[in-house]
């Protein structure tokens, strides 16, 4: 597997699992509309251009972390509790 395909399949399952854990209800105080289709389209659609915008001294899986993190509204409302400011789009991946 080439470290893009490595990237999609990470992202793609960490996708699935989040969607399971949180309709099991034991998900950071998300709603429904977290495991919507519509509300996870951003992150899925996305994953392909952020795929290949990966740095060459970065492997797939530090780079799904930092995406699933940010995309993933649930995994960012966590994260910016935790430090208690916004959490901000990683510069490898953020449109300009």
């Amino acid at each position: 597997m080439t470290k893009q395909e490595q990237f999609l399949w990470i992202v793609q399952t960490a996708i699935i699992v989040n969607a399971v854990r949180l309709s099991a209800g034991t998900g950071n105080g998300a709603d429904v509309s977290d495991i919507s289709l519509t509300a996870n389209w951003a992150a899925i659609s996305d994953a392909i251009r952020a795929s290949e915008l990966i740095p060459a001294d970065m492997d797939a899986d530090a780079a799904a972390d930092d995406y699933c993190t940010y995309m993933l509204s649930n995994e960012r409302r966590a994260e910016t509790q935790a430090h208690g400011h916004p959490l901000p789009c990683p510069e490898w991946f953020a449109r300009s």
